[in-house]
């Protein structure tokens, strides 16, 4: 019983860390300016898209 509890304590512990890993990946990409303008583009696409207007109206 208590190799399974030191098992899964030793399972989260890993996840967590990846979980911190990849935010501080996303992290870095917000401050990526390529990013940032690709971002802002794909916005620009999405928001003159008349489909995704009328998508977002209805969510309104």
């Amino acid at each position: 019983m208590i190799k399974n509890d030191f098992r899964l304590a030793f399972d989260i512990r890993i996840l967590a860390r990846n979980f911190d890993i990849r935010r501080q990946e996303k992290i870095k990409l917000s401050k990526n300016y390529f990013w940032v303008e690709f971002k802002n583009k794909l916005k620009q696409k999405i928001s003159k898209n008349p489909f995704w207007v009328k998508f977002k109206n209805k969510l309104n």
